[in-house]
């Protein structure tokens, strides 16, 4: 299947009860052979499908998932979604509260006949004791008949999931009761002891308790998505014709021009064209401080303006802005699966048909070679059918990386899927690049050393308009320079070329020029001044990034450019060193300045002098020697390095060609978020095992009591009452522990 011809889709998934309905759901749809790949999450209750769009659509998938037995409609913008997606989680809650306290109320009634209350005289008469029990019995199946409908339809389908095995546990005792009550009815009044009314229904309302429990559980997991998305406002101020209009933020696209009143929202991400104000970004960058902004500012959709008004032109959509970007990323790392997960799907794909099989051969045994009746037979297959539920081992993985991706969301950290969060977790060394990385990234220009005939706001002008077609950190601060000098007005080249990791070539007023560094300058056999290596040496000793300036042949100035270390560099770096984790910088700039700053922020290796291709050769050195590396970076020379590691990470105020090529995306610049974003990893992962072994332990230690192990030995044998209960609460139990992520801080010694 060629690439460029593939499609991605999300759908929304319906009718899932266990994790034997994901894996369903993925052999069906696997076998359209237009479907390269299909990844269904439980917990999120998605389908993300890679197909071929000239061998088959999205309604053929839809028809796919149907004829399973399920639901399934396409997802195609994220506010509009979610807003279904709550309001119908919203109803299935009240639905099975409902249910639940129903059906508690019907089954209370029954457990008080079954275990003998006492009754008036005719009702305990046995043809009314049991046609009374029949019918409360009768009602609380109708009131839940939804699980037999789902457990007969996919037993018959040949994918029996969950509520397969709860149809024919509860449906059996219930089956069974019918019968025996006809034998009454019939004139057998001894039946009426033997009636099982009270498990089949009671096994029904501590399910419905248990989907109750774990049906709001992971809602609260996904309200990660929730909060992001109640960032946005819902209307927008459109002004049209020199007339305020108030509009839905659906319907804002580019090129409008809105209004923005103090404390609203900015609607979408633009430009403000006219007004100042004071515009809160911290709920996007994590900036706490507010920011000045004024005509040709950029403004980012969902910030907060706390000030003046502003009118701005819409530079994008709500559902392409950045905040969509944010959630888009939560989604995908939320519906991704990781590989840890293969375990739990493969055991769940034959997990229920083993546990049948399991659950008819233990009555056999009980009846044929324990000398057991049929009815001991069969209350040890319900048992057995009723507790092996594979719910919990199904959730045990999704859920704790939702929790743990909007924890990170809320931290400022972006882990774009499953299996980024798992390689993090797993890491040895973090790389850094240097420049708006380690240090801030804007730098300013500390001393211009001249060493031609022309004045130094000449030089200051050459260097400027050489500079100007750059987008480098260094080309603003010599721009930056220039402005705070009063110089309004530079040359635009007439060629300009860049050179990729060392300076670039410009003509101006028709003359070449060379600005970049000291390689750069050998290698054009630029004479070097003894004085001009002195000064470059002077300046390097105090931190400064050299800008060199020569025409064809001769050297004609030294720019010294000083860039800071962000105040927390050093911490963040002592903090990974005291997860065991070792600590590199790769940096295109002189050897000198990169040690004095690795020193000042304590860095265990530093590469200097590295072109961007250089780096991903250190990147694949480190891997070469066992190490499992991290790249953080922020700028277009760093994402083919950070597309080799094996995480990468992007500061979020870096370009985008950066962070469409790292897994975490930290929207603050602040580097405390890589160690967090390592340990919030490990945290999730440990969550995860925890998960799992108590999955697997709970089906291990549960099925063998209920078979009747402990009855062999003079123990009780379970009442399939309690197999219902102990089912529901596992899968409970399991999203109870994931949502204990949402604690998660980082340690308080890094702070």
């Amino acid at each position: 299947m060629a690439a460029d011809a593939e499609k991605q889709e999300t759908f929304g998934i319906s009718g899932m009860v266990c994790a034997s309905c994901a894996q369903t759901i993925e052999k069906a749809v696997r076998s359209l052979p237009a479907v390269r790949s299909v990844s269904v999450n439980l917990a999120t209750e998605k389908m993300n499908v890679i197909f071929n769009p000239t061998m088959a659509s999205g309604e053929d998938i839809e028809k796919k998932v149907k004829d399973a037995g399920y639901g399934a409609k396409p997802i195609e913008e994220a506010s509009k979604a979610l807003a279904a997606k709550k309001a119908e989680k919203k109803r299935e809650l009240k639905n099975l509260q409902i249910r639940f306290w129903v059906s508690a109320g019907l089954c209370v009634l029954l457990l008080y006949m079954a275990f003998y209350g006492p009754l008036p005289y005719w009702l305990s008469a046995p043809i009314p004791f049991s046609v009374v029990q029949l019918a409360l019995c009768a009602a609380v199946v109708g009131i839940n008949w939804k699980i037999y409908a789902i457990g007969f339809s996919t037993l018959i389908k040949g994918h029996p999931n969950m509520d397969s095995l709860v149809f024919l546990g509860s449906g059996t005792a219930f089956v069974y009761s019918i019968v025996a009550t006809a034998l009454v009815l019939a004139g057998q009044r001894q039946w009426s002891s033997k009636l099982y009314f009270e498990s089949g229904a009671v096994i029904l309302c501590l399910v419905t308790l248990g989907k109750f429990f774990e049906t709001r559980s992971k809602k609260e997991a996904g309200e990660a998505i929730n909060r992001l998305m109640d960032l946005s406002p819902s209307m927008a101020t459109l002004l049209e014709n020199g007339e305020q209009k108030q509009v839905p933020l659906a319907q804002v696209k580019p090129g409008d021009i809105l209004l923005v009143k103090p404390g609203e929202k900015v609607p979408t991400d633009g430009k403000i064209l006219s007004g100042s104000s004071q515009v809160d970004e911290s709920m996007i960058t994590g900036e706490s401080s507010l920011i000045e902004k004024g005509p040709g500012d950029a403004v980012i959709g969902a910030s907060l303006n706390s000030s003046g008004s502003f009118t701005m032109e819409a530079e994008k959509s709500a559902s392409d802005g950045e905040l969509s970007k944010i959630i888009s990323l939560v989604e995908q790392a939320q519906s991704a699966k990781i590989p840890v997960a293969r375990l739990a799907d493969t055991i769940s794909g034959f997990f229920v048909p083993v546990i049948i099989s399991i659950a008819v051969i233990v009555a056999l045994l009980w009846i044929f070679v324990g000398r057991q009746n049929w009815l001991f037979g069969l209350t040890v297959a319900i048992s057995v059918l009723v507790i092996a539920c594979p719910c919990a081992l199904g959730l045990a993985t999704p859920t704790a990386i939702m929790v743990g991706t909007g924890r990170g969301a809320k931290e400022g950290i972006l882990i774009r899927g499953g299996e980024s969060l798992e390689k993090a977790y797993k890491l040895t060394a973090v790389a850094f690049d240097k420049t708006g990385t380690i240090t801030s990234g804007k730098p300013e220009v500390s001393e211009i050393r001249n060493f031609s005939e022309l004045s130094e706001e000449e030089i200051l002008k050459i260097f400027a308009s050489a500079e100007s077609g750059s987008e480098h950190p260094i080309a603003k601060a010599v721009a930056a320079e220039a402005q705070k000098r009063g110089m309004k007005e530079l040359e635009d080249p007439e060629e300009f070329e860049a050179i990729s990791g060392k300076g670039v070539y410009a003509r101006i007023s028709g003359k070449p020029y060379v600005v970049g560094s000291l390689a750069l300058m050998k290698e054009g056999g630029i004479k070097m001044p003894e004085e001009a290596e002195r000064a470059g040496e002077k300046m390097a000793d105090e931190g400064c990034t050299l800008l060199f300036l020569a025409d064809q042949s001769s050297l004609l100035a030294v720019m010294g450019v000083k860039d800071t270390v962000k105040p927390t560099s050093r911490a963040a770096i002592s903090a990974l060193k005291s997860m065991g984790i070792k600590t590199v910088m790769i940096t295109g700039d002189n050897e000198r300045t990169a040690r004095r700053v690795a020193k000042q922020v304590g860095v265990d290796r530093v590469f200097a002098g590295v072109l961007p291709e250089g780096k991903i050769d250190i990147v694949s050195s480190l891997q070469k020697e066992g190490e499992k590396v991290a790249m953080v970076g922020d700028g277009i020379n760093d994402a083919p390095a950070l597309s080799k590691a094996d995480v990468g990470i992007a500061i979020g105020s870096g370009t985008d060609v950066a962070i469409s090529s790292a897994d975490v995306v930290l929207m603050r610049s602040d580097l405390m978020g890589v160690p967090t974003a390592i340990d919030l990893s490990k945290a999730t992962m440990t969550n995860i095992k925890e998960n799992l072994f108590w999955a697997l332990f709970y089906n291990l230690i549960g099925v063998p009591i209920a078979a009747g192990i402990l009855y062999i030995f003079g123990g009780p044998l379970l009442n399939p009452m309690i197999s219902a209960a102990c089912m529901s609460m596992s899968s409970v139990c399991v999203v109870l522990n994931a949502l204990r992520l949402r604690r998660f801080h980082r340690p308080k010694k890094w702070n």
